[in-house]
């Protein structure tokens, strides 16, 4: 739901159009998910679409994105960066984690076969009614395989902790 407006400049030709611009929406809902002030620059040539100098709000964090998707071939390529993300928007079950994380994450990969590479630093938070401090997270996601090189989550008295891989 919502209203994305969008301004730009369509050449080439009817077999390899060509088109530049920049779309921006206040408000739009993704799922029950509500993002404000979304804008980017967007270019299409060659099948390729791709986004630049994307930004927009959720509750309060904030993210910069930009990255391409190639329309014949499905080959992501891309970057996200999020300040004060609040883990809960992830929608995880119910009140089961809530607090704000900074990173970014690489995605590339094909839309059949995505690849994340994700680092954030958890600023604190909740796990039910449980404190969690300060920590880290680390991970990629390729090729079916999950590696976790740091997850570090001090919870309660104690330490939630996690390296290794599996596929």
């Amino acid at each position: 739901d919502g209203k994305v407006n969008m301004r730009g400049h369509v050449s080439g030709t009817m077999e390899d159009p060509v088109f530049e611009g920049t779309i921006f929406s206040r408000q739009i809902s993704v799922g029950d998910t509500a993002i404000y002030m979304a804008s980017a620059g967007i270019y299409y040539q060659n099948h390729v679409v791709s986004l630049d100098d994307g930004i927009f709000d959720q509750k309060n964090g904030h993210f910069e994105w930009r990255g391409s998707y190639h329309m014949d071939s499905h080959a992501l390529q891309g970057f996200l960066r999020f300040k004060e993300w609040n883990i809960k928007e992830i929608k995880l079950p119910e009140s089961a984690a809530d607090g704000a994380v900074n990173g970014g994450m690489q995605i590339g990969g094909t839309l059949e076969n995505p690849s994340i590479d994700f680092k954030a630093d958890f600023l604190g938070g909740h796990l039910g009614d449980t404190p969690v401090g300060q920590g880290a997270i680390d991970f990629s996601y390729m090729n079916g395989a999950l590696s976790i090189r740091k997850f570090h989550l001090p919870v309660g008295d104690g330490l939630l902790a996690a390296e290794g891989s599996m596929n």
